[in-house]
């Protein structure tokens, strides 16, 4: 019998460049350790752990906020649902997109569409210094 990894896609906003930061986690890969998601641009990372409770661990950087979120969801709502999203405690805008590949791309673009009319006339590198003052 062959057991095939179980891949999902997770997507977060880079709260530095602003960016999609996205990546495949397989379920084997998750029980084994800790899982980084780190942006190419080397300002932050999203962290993924598989707990003894069979639940999944992340910790989200935050576009909005200075300190990332911290999440705990389970197993099967993480490698079993087309989409879900996780939202700014703050917010209430979706941080983190987690799912099939297509579906979570479509989630980012729509996220982006939203971020642009909140954003106006600016550009992103004027919203990031808002959230560091």
């Amino acid at each position: 019998m062959i057991l095939n990894d179980k891949q999902i896609t997770v997507a977060y906003r880079c709260p530095n460049c602003g960016m999609w930061v996205t990546g495949m986690v397989g379920m084997f890969s998750l029980t084994a350790d800790m899982l980084r998601l780190k942006c190419p641009c080397g300002e932050s990372e999203a962290t993924m752990v598989h707990t003894a409770e069979k639940k999944i661990r992340l910790t989200v950087p935050c576009f909005l906020c200075p300190q990332p979120h911290h999440y705990t969801v389970s197993s099967a709502m993480f490698f079993e649902r087309d989409i879900f999203a996780l939202p700014c405690a703050y917010s209430g805008i979706d941080i983190c997109f987690i799912g099939a590949e297509d579906k979570v791309s479509a989630a980012s673009d729509a996220s982006d569409k939203e971020l642009l009319e909140i954003l106006g006339d600016n550009d992103y590198s004027e919203f990031a210094k808002a959230r560091e003052a």
